[in-house]
């Protein structure tokens, strides 16, 4: 995905599991689910599981799965209602951080 941060990260997670959202972020969920599909014995082929696993996130249908997980966990899916992007997005909510070399992060600390 393209977000940083836990309640935006689960936002974009939701707008991929309702059927729409980040092409990367649909690509890495359809075959990270194809791989424990197939070793489930449920398809034969990673591109078969792929498939089927893109169909059900473009239908919406893979939303009520993991509202059943949260539950199962006892989370506080009271948290899903009231996502409001922008909300999340509001100015004083961002921190920008300019490299100062060519690189990337090895490790931050956002505590």
């Amino acid at each position: 995905g393209r977000a940083i941060g836990n309640l935006i990260e689960i936002y974009e997670v939701l707008e991929v599991l309702n059927g729409s959202g980040d092409a990367e972020l649909i690509e890495l969920a359809t075959h990270s689910a194809a791989i424990s599909l197939v070793q489930a014995g449920k398809y034969d082929s990673i591109e078969n599981a792929e498939q089927a696993a893109r169909k059900k996130l473009a239908s919406g249908e893979a939303l009520p799965y993991f509202i059943k997980f949260v539950e199962a966990l006892g989370g506080d899916l009271s948290v899903l209602d009231s996502m409001d992007l922008n909300e999340i997005l509001k100015e004083e909510n961002k921190y920008e951080l300019k490299a100062t070399a060519d690189g990337y992060v090895n490790i931050f600390d956002n505590e």
